[in-house]
């Protein structure tokens, strides 16, 4: 889910920021509405957000300036626009394997025929197969 080398950039961009600020991860996600884990994935480069909301408020948080959060944006754009390509470059997902039609009710509904005890007439009641 990176956005190849613009995602890199995105992520040296935030720490730079983050470490400019002197603020910890938890307290800038405290302070941008977001989880201390989630700051550290977009700070790491491990993730890109969908929307560039979550990079302003940390900007903010950061007290990053208008060109800083421009480049911000540039980097945010193009790394969403990499992780676009990624996706449509990846292998298709392979169909599932052959599954028994009937699922697994009728295995569970002979056992339980099988547990039955033998009608009065000694004969069983359900046919068995």
């Amino acid at each position: 889910m990176t956005g190849g080398e613009h995602g890199r950039a995105l992520a040296e961009l935030l720490v730079e920021l983050k470490r400019r600020s002197g603020h910890s991860y938890e307290r800038i996600g405290a302070k941008a509405q977001l989880s201390r884990s989630t700051v550290h994935r977009y700070c790491s480069g491990v993730t890109v957000p969908v929307t560039f909301g979550p990079l302003e408020r940390i900007a903010t948080v950061c007290r990053a300036g208008r060109d800083e959060r421009a480049k911000l944006f540039r980097l945010w754009e193009r790394a969403d626009a990499a992780r676009g390509r990624d996706a449509a470059s990846a292998p298709p997902v392979p169909a599932p394997g052959k599954r028994n039609r009937m699922g697994w009710w009728p295995r569970r509904l002979r056992w339980k025929r099988s547990c039955r005890a033998p009608s009065p007439l000694g004969s069983p009641r359900w046919p068995s197969r």
